[in-house]
């Protein structure tokens, strides 16, 4: 371990890993999602890439990959070691999450363990998965003077000036924002209030049998505003979707998990958080 080198990483520091982690890594530089992105590398070149982001008092790791023919060098300890430096001293917490279902994270979560992480008590975020025929659309009529859209009937400027103030925010937005080609126009929707976009849940095919919710967001001080956006979606998701469809939802804290029991009748977690207090 002691020939690792850890450095800032780019885009050109993702070519050699996994083709899953290339895409995403590519995505996440193009949509301007502000990385932290490490690289260790022996004489050899690169061994391993770490990738993450400052979420409030945490350094939430995104993206951790080691190449199959290095692993057990040292490379992932030394990723590791390096958050501890550059975060020991300002009372940062360091979490991991990662799918439950993915064979390759049992080797992650021996490894996390063996770094001192420890699975957290709280489950957020964690991800869930349900099916459509599980979608449970509320009779709720819609809330007096609420405007909402689906994206394929909001303006593109409307659509765009949102994900610009999201990101400033740091609000949670899809891949390439709230314009992303990638989105259902059709099964996703918005809250307008004063001419601007206030709240949002967007709908992200990933194949024929498998969607998901990237992004979800509601400034709504009335409750029943954001169980009717999500009402509205439901009723196209069950219309345009084979009934075994799966749909991925992440829930960040407990209101966001409650809006996911709401809309479905059976719900699963498929995620495991484990954290490091530095």
């Amino acid at each position: 371990m002691s020939n690792i080198r850890i450095m800032a990483a780019g885009k050109e520091q993702w070519e050699y890993t996994a083709p899953f982690m290339r895409r995403a890594a590519s995505e996440a530089f193009r949509s301007g999602v502000p990385l932290t992105v490490l690289a260790a590398a022996d004489e050899k070149g690169i061994m391993g890439v770490l990738a993450g982001m400052i979420d409030q008092d945490s350094f939430i790791i995104d993206s951790l990959y080691v190449d199959p023919a290095k692993r057990g060098l040292g490379a992932g300890r030394a990723l590791i070691d390096e958050l501890d430096k550059i975060f020991g001293d300002g009372n940062i917490a360091v979490r991991a999450e990662f799918n439950i279902e993915n064979e390759d994270n049992e080797t992650l979560e021996g490894f996390l363990t063996k770094m001192g992480f420890e699975e957290e008590e709280t489950d957020y975020p964690m991800y869930y998965r349900g099916f459509v025929s599980d979608l449970t659309p509320d009779k709720m009529k819609k809330p007096e003077g609420m405007v909402i859209r689906s994206f394929s009937e909001t303006e593109d400027r409307l659509l765009r000036e949102a994900s610009h103030e999201s990101v400033k925010e740091g609000y949670p937005l899809p891949d390439k924002g709230l314009l992303s080609k990638k989105l259902d126009k059709d099964s996703s929707f918005c809250i307008l209030r004063e001419g601007k976009v206030v709240s949002y849940v967007t709908i992200e095919p990933i194949d024929e049998l498998t969607l998901k919710v990237p992004a979800l967001y509601s400034s709504a001080e009335d409750p029943r505003e954001t169980l009717f956006m999500l009402k509205s979606s439901v009723e196209v998701l069950k219309k345009k979707y084979s009934p075994d469809t799966e749909l991925l939802m992440l829930a960040v804290n407990s209101r966001s998990e409650k809006i996911i029991e709401h809309l479905f009748e059976n719900i699963m977690p498929i995620s495991r958080s484990y954290i490091k207090f530095l």
